[in-house]
């Protein structure tokens, strides 16, 4: 069983990070790595890298993105210490919002994945509900 936060649009384009159920403690003083599979699909195309996402940017990236859903305006961004993952979501108003996201993997190449979709209210309605039940179940 995964926790999933689903960011997505109506053409069926979107990013999915897939997390453990049952999120593991904190390793190390400072930070709460968390592994985390990120998926997507867009056009037929699709992609799968495994991060480890900090505790500590989940919670930003709930906490920009509740406001800005609120607001119906502003940036809530997402990235990753490691530059692994980064998403960017604006509002552009009306409820609509632009979503950006990159992805590296620099392992044993400098490979990146760059994709932009529209999205709207609806969808970031959900993708906070889930943002908020996943930093819930953090502990600590």
């Amino acid at each position: 069983m995964t926790r999933l936060v689903e960011l997505g649009s109506e053409g069926g384009v979107g990013l999915i990070l897939e997390l453990p159920s049952a999120i593991p403690p904190a390793t190390e003083a400072e930070y709460h790595w968390i592994p985390t599979r990120v998926a997507g699909a867009a056009d037929g195309f699709t992609w799968e890298i495994g991060a480890s996402l900090l505790a500590d940017e989940l919670r930003r990236f709930r906490d920009a993105l509740e406001r800005a859903t609120s607001t119906l305006e502003g940036v809530a961004d997402l990235q990753n210490i490691e530059d692994a993952v980064r998403v960017r979501v604006t509002m552009t108003g009306h409820g609509h919002a632009n979503v950006v996201v990159e992805l590296r993997q620099w392992l044993a190449a400098d490979a990146r994945l760059r994709l932009e979709f529209e999205t709207d209210q609806t969808f970031l309605d959900q993708t906070v509900r889930q943002l908020r039940e996943l930093c819930a179940a953090i502990p600590g």
